[in-house]
């Protein structure tokens, strides 16, 4: 998976680098903590520690990255809670010795637009009561 480093924070809250340069992936927790990762690696590889979330380009909600992205040398990226992972989505596992897939699935959705009159609604509600 890659080496990993935890940074501290200041006593202003601004984090500690322990490195200048552009050599590392870092990934912001949000508790402010810095994970850092000397060699790139999957999305899906990052999240195994981390199921309840997902990986952002911005600290402001935003769509995750997919499961097979490959996060990059002298990248931020942040770990950010999943609103919605319990309640709506599944994953599916398959794992051999080296090599696991992860497979998002999500109940099939069908939305339909319904246009009637104010009649027909009267109606409509009349024949429930």
């Amino acid at each position: 998976m890659g080496n990993c480093l935890i940074l501290g924070k200041s006593k202003q809250g601004d984090a500690l680098p322990l490195k200048e340069d552009n050599q590392v992936l870092q990934i912001v927790r949000m508790d402010g903590k810095i994970l850092e990762f000397r060699s790139p690696l999957l999305v899906r590889d990052l999240l195994v520690d981390y199921p309840s979330f997902y990986v952002g380009i911005f600290k402001e909600a935003t769509q995750n990255l997919p499961l097979e992205y490959k996060l990059k040398i002298g990248k931020m990226y942040y770990l950010l809670p999943s609103i919605d992972h319990a309640s709506s989505t599944n994953y599916i596992h398959r794992g051999s010795d080296h090599h696991e897939e992860h497979r998002k699935i999500e109940a099939p959705t069908k939305r339909i637009k319904v246009v009637l009159t104010k009649q027909q609604l009267k109606q409509l509600i009349t024949k429930q009561d």
